[in-house]
């Protein structure tokens, strides 16, 4: 974010790290706000950029999906072209995506602007593949754009934007995104590198040969302030592979301790694989450009990718049916083989769980009135009422009466 504040005082929040660098001009400058708990760390290959720019940029290092977020402030005036941007988005991501934001003081109509001095702007972001989010807000004061969120494609889905109400004695309006992500699990299992099973004859063999070939290798190093580091990493690499080696550690499981995380996709089906992922994704872009312009090219590109996507699906279903017949043999189990022609006839037993959304609800009701009271139960409450006296015997009768009667019995 931008901010108003002279360079001697900072900005504070409760709960937040901050992160802040003073403007070039005469006071304010830019800040990032971090949650403690988020590790993080500084971008700093932001080189070629003039004297207009203010950059401030963090990568995010412990969530499940990490991200650059690079806040931008250029100063007004002057002429915009393309290499004046081309530093600002040719910087290393670090294998990560990222989210430019800030106060470009860039007009273009593709960002709801009236003017297009901007249109260099554009022309840098989309040589990197950038997209512009927020293109449907007016963020300053005058029907204007400048404060823009750019992002890669591939976060793009996962963004959501809003521009408060608000404008907190400014004159922009505040822009609010949210990517959806969490923190990453700490998953190291041990930081031993030796088991049971580590052969310490072995060991010595590997260490002694490595060693030898070390020491012929390190003589070769560049001298100088980082030589002790390179011979010192290269120690220790040395002592860490021959244990890993002892140990019986296949190369894939040399992970530095860490699980290893497979790819897994969001379909369960044992033919789905990433050309089934590619295909679907391409037609989910597609539709979300068709939406963005609702012109012809971009209908037909979308029908396209709709019929590559399914035609994809198709061929991998056509192939793991092959490969399932092919798989038949004289040692293939009975049952194994009814069960699985069962699921591919999807001849299952269809169990009707809520009968009351297919039936009729009157006869329903009516038969279960019937069960609780049929015709020869009383239905008229008053009849099981007190009323009238039928017989004197209903009447009351005192103790020296019973005792008359009980002295008549024998």
């Amino acid at each position: 974010m931008e901010t108003k504040c002279p360079h001697n005082s900072g900005v504070y929040i409760s709960g937040c790290r901050t992160y802040q660098i003073p403007s070039r001009g005469l006071s304010g400058g830019l800040a990032i706000a971090i949650r403690k708990d988020i590790d993080f760390n500084i971008i700093s290959g932001f080189r070629g950029l003039d004297g207009g720019f203010d950059i401030l940029g963090i990568r995010t290092i412990n969530l499940s999906i990490n991200f650059n977020v690079v806040s931008v402030y250029r100063r007004p005036g002057g002429f915009l072209r393309v290499n004046d941007f081309r530093p600002l988005f040719y910087f290393d991501p670090g294998g990560c995506e990222s989210i430019f934001l800030g106060d470009f003081n860039a007009h273009n109509t593709l960002w709801n602007c009236e003017y297009t001095i901007g249109e260099s702007l554009q022309e840098a972001m989309e040589r990197r593949d950038f997209m512009c989010v927020n293109m449907d807000t007016c963020s300053r004061i005058g029907a204007t754009n400048l404060d823009l969120l750019f992002c890669s494609a591939a976060v793009l889905d996962n963004i959501e934007y809003n521009q408060l109400d608000d404008k907190w004695d400014s004159d922009h309006f505040p822009i609010v995104f949210k990517l959806e992500t969490h923190r990453g699990i700490y998953s190291k299992r041990t930081n031993r590198i030796t088991t049971k099973k580590t052969d310490w004859n072995k060991y010595a063999e590997l260490v002694r040969s490595k060693f030898e070939k070390f020491f012929a290798e390190s003589s070769e190093l560049i001298t100088g302030s980082d030589g002790l580091s390179v011979r010192y990493s290269g120690f220790t690499k040395v002592l860490t592979d021959a244990a890993h080696e002892a140990t019986g550690r296949r190369p894939n499981q040399l992970s530095g301790g860490k699980r290893i995380r497979r790819e897994k996709s969001g379909n369960s089906n044992s033919w789905w694989d990433k050309d089934c992922d590619s295909a679907v994704n391409d037609r989910k872009m597609g539709l979300r450009e068709f939406k963005r312009d609702k012109c012809l090219n971009k209908y037909i590109e979308y029908k396209r990718c709709r019929a590559v996507a399914r035609k994809t699906i198709e061929y991998k279903k056509k192939m793991n049916f092959e490969a399932f017949c092919k798989s038949i043999n004289r040692f293939s189990g009975m049952r194994y083989v009814w069960n699985k022609m069962r699921v591919l006839k999807n001849t299952r037993n269809s169990i009707e769980w809520n009968k009351w959304q297919t039936k009729n609800r009157e006869e329903e009701i009516v038969q279960e009135i019937f069960k609780l009271s049929p015709d020869g139960v009383v239905s008229d409450l008053k009849l099981l009422s007190s009323g009238e006296e039928e017989s004197p015997m209903c009447s009351l009768f005192c103790y020296e009466e019973l005792e008359r009667v009980l002295s008549m019995v024998k």
